[in-house]
């Protein structure tokens, strides 16, 4: 909802339109759009925290002479 928020702060966008927003979006542009303009797929949004995450986890044992690094897809710190 949050990220809907970002590309289109004037339009008020409910729970029920969120998956159709993406949609809407490119409609309401007549198909002139680049993908990065629209707003991210949740699946994508996910993803996107997975890594985000994962790098965060690199950085904050950077300084480590041997630092435990997890295995990318099992990360959860």
């Amino acid at each position: 909802m949050i990220i809907c928020k970002i590309y289109v702060t004037s339009v008020s966008i409910t729970e029920k339109k969120k998956k159709k927003f993406r949609y809407q979006l490119f409609c309401a542009r007549r198909g002139e759009i680049e993908s990065s303009q629209l707003s991210p797929s949740e699946d994508c949004l996910f993803m996107h925290d997975l890594r985000a995450n994962y790098q965060a986890v690199i950085w904050r044992r950077c300084l480590q002479s041997e630092p435990f690094l997890p295995n990318p897809i099992d990360c959860e710190e």
